[in-house]
């Protein structure tokens, strides 16, 4: 039975580092702030070919709220997920413990 548990336990390990490593690639390969500059940039640079000084002359505050949006909205997600990963991390703490109680 102690065999059990000890293999049950380096499984239950290895899914933790397994989902801990899925998460932070999809992080990485979901990382839209930069795209999200990129974007802004070209979206810039056509609305001044197009409507020319115009465009040119938009206060720098409309374009600062409309980057301003998505990073909080990408911070609040952030904090979501450290909340959901602390959860589970105490989650495994209970369940260790359960464990070496039994």
């Amino acid at each position: 039975m102690a065999a059990t548990m000890q293999e049950f336990s380096k499984e239950m390990t290895k899914a933790g580092v397994i989902e801990e490593f899925v998460n932070d690639a999809i992080d990485n390969a979901l990382d839209s702030e930069d795209m999200e500059e990129e974007i802004d940039e070209e979206v810039d640079q056509v609305l001044t070919a197009i409507a020319g000084e115009t465009a040119a002359a938009l206060p720098d505050a409309v374009r600062k709220e409309r980057i301003k949006v998505p990073a909080q909205k990408a911070s609040t997600s952030r904090e979501v997920k450290l909340i959901h990963q602390n959860s589970l991390r105490e989650k495994e703490k209970q369940f260790g413990t359960w464990r070496l109680d039994s």
